[in-house]
């Protein structure tokens, strides 16, 4: 499980939450950390977020949780929403995350990975790689609905041949949609030479970030 000891109450995000999502924060940790208490109303407001965080501050929930509430609240059954990470490991890592609060708040996770599939979801985890052959192959259409689209080590991923492909990849996926999704990406570093790039790639509206060491507190279990 993941366990933080916070300063911070939930109380003070519970309009940005929907109540099936606030339920389960309340009960699963005491509050939340730095970077979730400031990119949550952000998130859940539809802007477009780029959220720059040490290791282990719970970036994936400061934007999944927000996400998790608009799915809700939307009350649609189909995939709306696209988590891409750059390693098997991590998506692996994620996926069982997210699968812990879609049984909780009655939503579906799906995976897709080289060695895993699993198509049925409200969100998809996923590599570009593992994107790329969903959206190009036969399998596009249960992609058109994409509303909202998370890049993990985003940072990491641009700078590299993975990062070229990723952004090709994106293009495509936006082809299929009637209108831009709203994006958010999330990074433990970014350093000032690389800030606008990034805020470009994500079309940001608005940065968030929290400096400082990593936190061990906010770490799986």
């Amino acid at each position: 499980m993941i366990s933080y000891v916070s300063k911070m109450s939930w109380e003070s995000l519970k309009d940005f939450l929907h109540p099936k999502i606030y339920e389960y924060v309340t009960n699963k940790w005491r509050g939340p950390t730095p970077i979730q208490q400031k990119a949550i109303p952000k998130v859940y407001k539809g802007l477009n977020v780029l959220i720059s965080a040490p290791t282990g501050m719970g970036k994936t929930e400061a934007a999944m949780l927000p996400i998790l509430s608009k799915i809700l609240e939307d009350e649609f059954e189909g995939v709306s929403g696209v988590y891409i990470a750059p390693l098997r490991a991590l998506v692996n890592n994620i996926y069982e995350r997210l699968s812990d609060i879609g049984r909780k708040v009655g939503l579906k996770i799906g995976i897709k990975t080289g060695e895993r599939k699993k198509l049925k979801g409200n969100v998809i985890v996923t590599t570009p790689e593992s994107l790329s052959s969903s959206v190009l192959g036969k399998h596009w259409d249960l992609f058109t609905t994409v509303k909202y689209v998370v890049i993990d080590e985003i940072h990491n991923s641009i700078y590299s041949d993975r990062g070229i492909y990723l952004s090709i990849i994106l293009e495509f996926l936006y082809e299929l949609l009637p209108e831009k999704p709203q994006i958010v990406g999330l990074s433990a570093t970014i350093p000032p030479s690389d800030k606008k790039f990034l805020l470009d790639f994500v079309r940001a509206d608005e940065f968030v970030e929290v400096k400082g060491k990593e936190n061990p507190r906010f770490v799986l279990s």
